[in-house]
């Protein structure tokens, strides 16, 4: 039967598109916003973080070994989301490199924020700009 056939290629040849550009999507930058109230940090798995919040931010060499992703997307040096570390802490991932520094944000009562650019000057930059806004 041949509009049986031509209508299952189509909707397999749609299937295979639309996976085939998931990876260009998740592997945008994320973007983040920052102001004198919160960091704003959007894309997928984004999140607006209140200044009042933060405990500290520092630049730091490494982030905690990961055990599982508990809600997030990993592909080859893109994390971003929820994850459990060894120790059995959850935190928030929104890195782009494998490679330090990476900004940790820790603050009261919820995870602790590792994010870095996949180039380590965007990721100083953007560690200078958010230590410089947080009054």
């Amino acid at each position: 039967n041949v509009p049986l056939i031509v209508t299952m290629v189509s909707i397999i040849s749609i299937f295979v598109l639309v996976l085939s550009l998931i990876p260009i999507y998740m592997n945008r930058q994320t973007s983040i916003d920052i102001d004198s109230h919160d960091i704003s940090i959007s894309g997928l798995y984004g999140e607006v973080i209140d200044r009042s919040s933060i405990i500290s931010i520092t630049l730091v060499n490494d982030i905690p070994d990961i055990d599982y992703r508990v809600n997030g997307y990993s592909l080859s040096d893109d994390n971003l989301g929820k994850f459990k570390t060894v120790d059995g802490n959850i935190v928030m991932l929104y890195t782009h490199s494998l490679d330090a520094p990476f900004i940790k944000i820790t603050r009261q009562h919820e995870p602790d924020i590792y994010i870095n650019a996949n180039d380590p000057d965007k990721t100083f930059s953007l560690f200078h700009q958010m230590v410089n806004t947080h009054k």
